[in-house]
Formats: C-alpha cells, structure tokens, sequence
C-alpha cells in the first residue's frame, strides 16, 4: 500500500471486529448484509483475538489488512490469520466489497 497514509478510523475498526465475529459464526446466507461475496464459517471456528488492523483510504472506501487470531471450536490450538478487506460504505454502513486471505500480510 505504497503511498496511502494509514488512518485511525473507530467506527471501521469496531465494524471490522462485528463482521468477522460474525464471519466465524454464520452461515454464508446471514453474512448477504454484511458482504458481496457472502461466506461464513458456520461456527467451525472462532475469533481468539484480533491483534491488529490497519486502514489505508482508497478514495471514500478503504483497504483493510487485518491479522486475527483464529481456532477451532473444538480445539485449543489457534493459528494467525491475514486478511485483507475492501470496506465501502453502503446506505450508511460498512460493507466488504471483497475480502481474501491472504499468507503473510
């Protein structure tokens, strides 16, 4: 993301959290409000601890690289997860245009 300053934005952030609590829980038909391409985990994992996430402006949207702590829900062992978010805003509220996980970053 070379020349995009990184931004603080609160209200992304928390959005950001809600989907991917959501993302780990639902199934792809309740995740339709949330994104464009619905996916869901259906509870087969669940969010440990989002450790960081950072924001870059693209325009009035933005890109988000988001590393998550992830683990089965039947298991102690948890792995990082790196993904990467095209957040815009849709009627009012956030919305991920497209997400992929990404190795590394």
């Amino acid at each position: 993301m070379k020349d995009n300053k990184r931004e603080d934005n609160p209200k992304a952030k928390a959005f950001i959290e809600d989907f991917f609590n959501k993302y780990a829980s639902s199934k792809s038909d309740d995740m339709a409000y949330l994104m464009d391409n619905p996916e869901g985990l259906e509870g087969t994992r669940e969010v440990s601890q989002i450790r960081e996430i950072r924001l870059y402006p693209k325009g009035d949207d933005y890109v988000a690289k988001v590393e998550i702590l992830m683990k089965d829900k039947d298991s102690p062992l948890e792995n990082l997860e790196h993904y990467t978010l095209d957040i815009t805003k849709k009627d009012g509220k956030y919305y991920v245009k497209n997400m992929t996980n990404s190795i590394g970053g």
